[in-house]
């Protein structure tokens, strides 16, 4: 129980850290505040509104709901398009904007990624395996991972690693079959 608590404490406080390093990024919560209560550490965070990336392709996806009808299939298909190529920029472009700052996400799974379809806006959110290029010159091949997501070639460097995890998280929200990945 201590060594689940003291890791708890040292996540928090390093996502705390990496948090107030990417604000000015416009892709991540804000951190409000780290209390320590009891032996307990809480981090306070800014809430994100909008839909994660993990309901995605079961909502919107036109290749998981059919419509019978062909012209409003064809609509769809063209919405859909139009929505994901929005969402893979806005992906890239968040990830670039950590990437500038010499942070990388570690666990990149849709659900860890929050959508605001009316604002067309993209955060990334739950950074408990972020970590700093400068600090960590390759992460830790340890960390938690969301199955699916993840890979076992750690000759590459944290940008190849971070794009393909991104590879995976694009064919998720067409057909999320990651589990075979």
């Amino acid at each position: 129980m201590f060594f689940i608590i003291f890791y708890n404490i040292i996540n928090f406080k390093k996502e705390y850290e990496i948090l107030g390093k990417l604000v000015d990024t416009n892709t991540v919560p804000a951190p409000i505040e780290l209390i320590e209560e009891f032996d307990n550490l809480y981090l306070i965070e800014e809430y994100i509104e909008g839909e994660s990336l993990r309901s995605y392709p079961h909502k919107h996806s036109p290749y998981i709901n059919q419509v019978s009808d062909s012209e409003r299939m064809k609509k769809i298909h063209k919405e859909f398009e139009v929505e994901l190529e929005i969402i893979i920029e806005g992906i890239l472009s968040g990830i670039s904007k950590l990437h500038e700052k010499q942070i990388a996400l570690g666990d990149i799974s849709p659900s860890n990624i929050i959508y605001n379809r009316d604002l067309k806006k993209i955060n990334f959110v739950d950074l408990e395996t972020a970590f700093s290029f400068e600090k960590d010159e390759v992460g830790n091949p340890d960390m938690l991972l969301t199955p699916g997501f993840s890979t076992m070639r750690y000759d590459k460097t944290i940008v190849e690693i971070e794009l393909y995890k991104m590879g995976l998280v694009f064919m998720y929200l067409i057909e999320p079959y990651n589990a075979f990945f």
